[in-house]
């Protein structure tokens, strides 16, 4: 990194193939750097949600042992109690960066401005790159403030010819570590020096299929494996997920404490060793990401029903996640179950970036979402479901395997999931642009150019 950050370049583009946090590491590297030449910095990070910002602003104050508030803070919303003059180091949400261009029109009060996880393409961000385009080409030679744009799934060639036309200098990264490679033939990838072992829905069906007795008692066999065999040929045009899909997903939670130890002494010796410590003993945590609050609250419900009949082992702790519960009841996933208790996260994409749980080991993914789309006969917007892209599958399988060795289950065949989208649509090609118009006017940016 710091053969780099002296460069004139105004742009840094970087993507990260192994998932090794570069949301964590990257402004930190910014700050020391600056720090070790006597600089002085003012680095703002922008997150697409406020759980993000916050969490990333308290962890990396945890880590430094700084007060938050000091040199590292956050401010989200209205809520600015947690940044001060002498921050150096601020997490933001999108829409507080857009207000902040639209009242100085100048981006030369931060020397970095770190857009992360800039794969999801919102129409804040988007804005918010168009604001930095305009901004950073009106600086003499691009004056010092760097832009720096980030993701795990980053499509960075649109971006490269985006800021062409303005000459700012720019240079891409792609961060990356390397491991031996595996001697099975199961599919591994790297991530932060922690194994993470993936799993679709042949090899999920296959594991399960001697399993039957945990099954309903009214349905035989036979039709079990009716319905599984209609798993394995999902359509693009009906992403419902199904009464089996819910069942099988609580039946592969009740093996999970059985599987565990022997997984782990298979970890522990040869190829696979990984740091397996007497920590990683106790029952690893679930993330499993559904695409909205009504499939969270029917996998809750058939969860307690499997956990009150099967579950003898162990006790589960179901946490729902979604943006209109409180930020208290949002924090919960960051703590520590009971002894003996398994958490269990139900998860919107609001837990897909940014975020690193600890103790979650196990990824459940339904490899669905919700998007905003523009009903052109109703001339209203609606939450569509909808197959989710590759790039939202490789970030939520992100979520494991950087403190600890992790798994991911997709409910979906593996020949289906090569076939998906590569990225999400942008939101400004599917949304409204009432709101669009709206903030480019406050932006007040001058006229449109290119």
């Amino acid at each position: 990194m710091n053969e780099y950050v002296d460069l004139p370049i105004s742009l840094w583009l970087t993507d990260d193939n192994h998932n090794i946090s570069p949301y964590i590491q990257v402004p930190q590297f910014l700050l020391d750097y600056c720090y070790e030449m006597n600089q002085d910095c003012r680095i703002v990070v922008t997150q697409p949600r406020r759980i993000a910002a916050r969490a990333l602003a308290c962890r990396v104050s945890e880590t430094r042992e700084w007060r938050l508030g000091g040199l590292v803070g956050y401010q989200i919303g209205m809520d600015n109690r947690h940044r001060s003059p002498n921050t150096r180091l601020l997490y933001l949400t999108t829409p507080i960066l857009l207000k902040m261009f639209a009242q100085r029109k100048s981006i030369s009060q931060f020397t970095h401005v770190v857009l992360d996880e800039f794969h999801e393409r919102d129409l804040d961000s988007d804005l918010v790159l168009l604001a930095c385009r305009l901004l950073l080409a009106d600086l003499d030679h691009g004056g010092t403030t760097k832009l720096i744009v980030m993701s795990a799934t980053l499509n960075i060639d649109p971006l490269v010819q985006y800021f062409k036309a303005v000459q700012l200098k720019t240079a891409t990264f792609s961060v990356s570590q390397q491991h031996p490679a595996a001697s099975d033939s199961r599919q591994w990838v790297s991530a932060a020096g922690f194994r993470v072992e993936k799993r679709w829905l042949r090899s999920i069906k296959d594991y399960l299929a001697a399993d039957l007795e945990i099954c309903s008692r009214e349905r035989p066999a036979c039709e079990w494996q009716q319905e599984y065999e209609a798993l394995l040929s999902p359509r693009f045009d009906q992403p419902a997920i199904s009464d089996l899909e819910f069942e099988l997903v609580a039946r592969l939670l009740l093996t999970l404490r059985s599987e565990e130890v022997g997984w782990e002494e298979e970890l522990s010796r040869g190829s696979h060793r990984d740091k397996v410590e007497t920590t990683d003993r106790i029952p690893g945590a679930v993330l499993i990401f559904l695409p909205g609050e009504a499939e969270i609250l029917s996998l809750r419900s058939i969860l307690w029903e499997a956990s009150l009949k099967y579950s003898r082992n162990e006790e589960w702790s179901l946490l729902p996640v979604h943006s209109r519960l409180t930020r208290d009841e949002q924090d919960r996933v960051f703590q520590a179950p009971e002894p003996g208790v398994r958490k269990i996260i139900l998860a919107t994409n609001i837990c897909e970036s940014s975020l690193t749980i600890p103790d979650v080991v196990y990824v459940v993914d339904f490899c669905r979402t919700r998007e905003i789309h523009w009903d052109s006969e109703t001339h209203l917007e609606r939450l569509q479901l909808k197959w989710a892209s590759q790039a939202n599958l490789k970030q939520r399988a992100g979520r494991v395997g950087r403190v600890r060795w992790g798994r991911v289950y997709r409910t979906i065949p593996e020949e289906f999931g090569r076939k998906l989208r590569e990225f999400p649509a942008p939101e400004i090609l599917r949304a409204p642009l009432d709101k669009l118009v709206l903030t480019v006017k406050i932006l007040d940016l001058g006229s449109p150019r290119m």
